[in-house]
């Protein structure tokens, strides 16, 4: 059957076969087909530009025509070499030209290559992966949040929907790999704000912190797992409590699309534990402090044309509905709106509508960002289409769903110190002596943990279980302790040992010294090592208070 076959495409003209390979669905199914027979690789090379046109119609047509701009600006950054500013405010420019007057789609893509087309093609599929796993958290969260006003609607998306959604991850992604990851460029904050965000509306910037905060707790929850449990980050000390304000976690999340979404996707401990090193290194612009790691909201600035408000706002309580209610300056209200955003955000839609409820009544200083917004962009109010409930009645289920415990992105493992403390100092004692793997917050459970001999468990249980019998009987001896006592708590411990162990990593000779387990045992002599102290030393007199010191 199969030599059968092969006869009869054999036979096949070469344009036939080409309009075959034509219907292939990827750049990869095209590369195997080639190579597979001469055949297939005669009619690529008489029909090539028809074949990848075809290929190109059919492999991205998913990728909506009002998104093709943010989808070329992605691709085409990739292309900005070092130090070239001028490329980039070029590349800015055309997809402002392209999202205001847009071109042929297929024209487009035909000046791509064919590595090009397909990592077009890759990272949509990507976005809109990473868009399902959003729709499905914070879509229910939506509908259920406007229950009392009996809200009902599909959960699958709309055309209009689908588009806000990919254009905030792209535009994510966009200002990951330009404006956070290329120190090498030496374009300003307020220039970054000038060329990528300002010239779009509030809410549409909204749409993109929606995106962003929801990558984050995805990133953040993978992250946090294994901060608390992995043996590999007892060196670290994470302090996981800060959240995307740690440099390291928030590091992950510039790492790119592909491993965001395998973080979203993976099941295990272990999975995620692979997707995030304990060691990281990456350059971040920190625009001189202007952006912390987790102020997605700072890029977008104050509109020139409200300047005066914002500044008179705070003094004369000027708040957003008072421009409303007032004829003569309900003109400025037109400020807000941005060409660039499209006719899926225009005064009518769903988010111009949810925004404006949500901040109605804030002063005008007030408008970018409250803390009161993390539990309406945990249910992307900003990306969904108009509810038809009244903007009163918004405003007021709003500020109420906003003010309540938030639901989403809060810590799994919020330990006290000493709990948090004993765990990474059993932790660094297991990778000292060659262990990795699981580490649960309770008992001493080696069950998930390889590298380590049986012996040397039983040693490790028996040091842990002294070392906290002593930790507790020292906090209960003296009912009014030195002052020495009552500064070396178990509250510091863990950024002091941090700090110390930091500063003495390339030192083997001080590791040897201080940090062997026969000279010292497990947490206390960890404590004492990491201060030059001996065993036996008295913490409380001034002379072992100033070395600490």
């Amino acid at each position: 059957m199969t030599s059968q076959l092969s006869s009869l495409i054999l036979q096949m003209p070469l344009h036939i076969v080409a309009e075959c390979l034509g219907r292939l669905s990827s750049g990869q199914q095209l590369g195997s087909a080639i190579l597979s027979h001469r055949i297939f690789y005669d009619a690529f090379k008489e029909s090539r530009t028809s074949i990848c046109h075809s290929i190109v119609k059919l492999g991205t047509r998913a990728i909506p025509d009002e998104v093709l701009p943010f989808a070329m600006a992605l691709l085409e950054a990739q292309d900005v070499g070092p130090g070239d500013d001028e490329a980039v405010r070029q590349l800015a420019g055309r997809m402002h030209r392209d999202i205001l007057k847009p071109r042929d789609q297929v024209s487009q893509l035909l000046r791509l290559s064919e590595p090009q087309l397909r990592q077009l093609g890759e990272t949509h599929a990507l976005i809109e992966s990473l868009m399902e796993h959003l729709v499905e958290e914070a879509l229910p969260a939506f509908i259920s949040c406007l229950e009392p006003f009996d809200f009902h609607r599909p959960l699958q998306i709309s055309h209009s929907e689908e588009v806000r959604l990919t254009r905030a991850f792209y535009r994510f992604q966009l200002t990951c790999d330009l404006a956070l990851l290329r120190k090498d460029l030496s374009i300003e904050y307020a220039e970054w704000c000038d060329l990528f965000f300002n010239p779009f509306s509030h809410w549409v910037h909204e749409q993109m912190v929606c995106v962003a905060e929801f990558l984050g707790r995805k990133l953040f929850a993978a992250y946090e797992d294994v901060a608390a449990h992995a043996v590999e980050y007892g060196k670290e000390c994470p302090a996981w409590e800060l959240g995307l304000m740690h440099p390291d976690a928030h590091g992950h999340l510039l790492r790119g699309l592909p491993l965001l979404l395998a973080i979203v996707e993976a099941q295990t401990f272990e999975e995620r534990l692979q997707l995030l090193p304990s060691t990281l290194t990456y350059q971040r612009k920190d625009f001189n402090g202007e952006l912390d790691p987790s102020g997605w909201t700072c890029f977008r600035q104050f509109d020139p044309e409200l300047e005066e408000y914002y500044t008179c706002s705070f003094q004369d309580e000027i708040e957003l509905q008072d421009l409303n209610d007032d004829p003569e300056r309900r003109d400025v209200l037109k400020c807000f709106f941005r060409p660039l955003d499209g006719k899926y955000d225009a005064e009518a839609s769903g988010p111009h509508k949810t925004w404006f409820a949500s901040r109605k009544y804030r002063v005008i200083g007030e408008i970018l960002s409250s803390c009161f917004d993390a539990n309406l962009r945990d249910i992307g109010y900003v990306l969904w289409d108009d509810t038809k409930i009244g903007s009163e009645d918004l405003q007021n289920i709003f500020d109420e769903y906003g003010k309540s415990p938030r639901l989403l992105g809060q810590l799994l493992y919020d330990w006290p110190e000493d709990k948090k403390g004993a765990s990474q100092w059993e932790r660094l004692d297991m990778l000292r002596a060659g262990g990795s793997g699981y580490w649960p917050g309770e008992g001493f459970d080696f069950s998930r943990i390889t590298g380590l001999s049986e012996s040397q468990k039983e040693e490790f249980v028996d040091l842990w279980t002294r070392s906290r019998r002593d930790l507790a009987a020292r906090s209960s001896q003296a009912p009014q302790p030195s002052m020495a006592t009552m500064r070396w708590n178990m509250e510091n411990w863990t950024n002091m040992i941090s700090e110390r162990l930091r500063e003495q990593e390339e030192s083997i000779a001080w590791q040897n010294e201080y940090m062997d387990p026969e000279k010292y045992n497990g947490i206390e002599g960890l404590i004492y090592a990491s201060y030059g102290l001996r065993k036996g030393d008295n913490i409380d007199t001034p002379e072992a208070f100033q070395r600490r010191e």
